[in-house]
């Protein structure tokens, strides 16, 4: 792989770090649009690149929301009956739908690009709310039905599209338990960490026909070494910006990316269906 690529990666690495930290969704958001750039140096089997980015891409994720929970659980903002209830039950349904579902002949990319935009659609409608609505700093009150529940969409989302839980994760929090988007920032990157782990974990036992060169199973140690080369510097850091902004802020700035990831999922589905080169 040329030093342009390396480069490109190291670049996503800094600034996939810095908005894990900042918003609490990992970095998948940033690595999705260039861990395909990566893969043309690699022979990948057209019937699972789009298996090969999410699984990159959520190995990468796995480091950023390491550190940043460290940095989180050193200013005392970490949550563990939550972050375990929720996790577990993303941990659990991640294996269980990339074992039987996702990485096999069952799973359409169609269908799901449609479900997910109809889902981040109405995910920017909840967060926009979100933010002119007073928060409940009382995470404790969340029901463990509500968090069990938020644990098995986030599982499912984030196997299938490579981008973390934290996209249903902080929302539902946020709009349907009131919970502020600071602390629901919080939250989700413990749950992505969890539920990440387990994802990577089965995705390195992934065997392919024909097997990729240089990889292990579905992972490609140098494009994950490179995305995660300076997350243990920037991810401290959008954890700092992110307890000096006002929650509103940190709510809009949600929205955008959500809305960003948006455009970037409708052109990858008209893209399937052929109404793009």
């Amino acid at each position: 792989m040329p030093w342009e690529a390396y480069a490109l990666l190291l670049i996503a690495g800094v600034i996939g770090g810095f908005v894990s930290g900042l918003l609490g969704i990992g970095g998948g958001i940033i690595y999705i649009f260039v861990i395909p750039y990566a893969l043309h140096f690699w022979n990948i089997p057209p019937a699972w690149q789009a298996q090969v980015i999410i699984a990159n891409s959520l190995a990468a994720i796995f480091f950023s929301s390491l550190a940043a929970n460290y940095t989180h659980y050193k200013k005392k903002y970490y949550y563990p009956k939550p972050i375990l209830i929720i996790g577990i039950a993303a941990m659990i349904v991640s294996g269980l739908s990339l074992k039987f579902f996702i990485n096999t002949e069952l799973f359409s990319m169609k269908v799901f690009l449609c479900c997910l935009i109809i889902l981040l659609i109405y995910m920017v409608v909840l967060i926009l709310k979100g933010a002119i609505v007073p928060a409940n700093d009382s995470v404790q009150k969340v029901p463990t039905w509500g968090l069990l529940a938020i644990g098995t969409f986030s599982g499912l989302v984030a196997a299938a599209s490579g981008l973390g839980g934290g996209i249903i994760v902080i929302p539902l929090l946020n709009r349907f338990f009131n919970i502020n988007i600071r602390k629901a920032g919080a939250i989700s990157m413990g749950v992505i960490m969890l539920s990440s782990l387990a994802i990577t974990l089965v995705n390195l036992n992934t065997s392919i026909s024909p097997p990729i060169e240089e990889s292990i199973g579905l992972i490609i140690p140098g494009i994950c070494l490179a995305l995660s080369a300076t997350v243990l510097f920037t991810s401290p850091l959008g954890v700092a910006a992110a307890h000096k902004l006002a929650p509103r802020w940190i709510s809009l700035i949600y929205a955008g990316f959500l809305l960003i990831i948006i455009v970037d999922k409708s052109i990858r589905l008209l893209s399937l269906f052929g109404y793009t080169s």
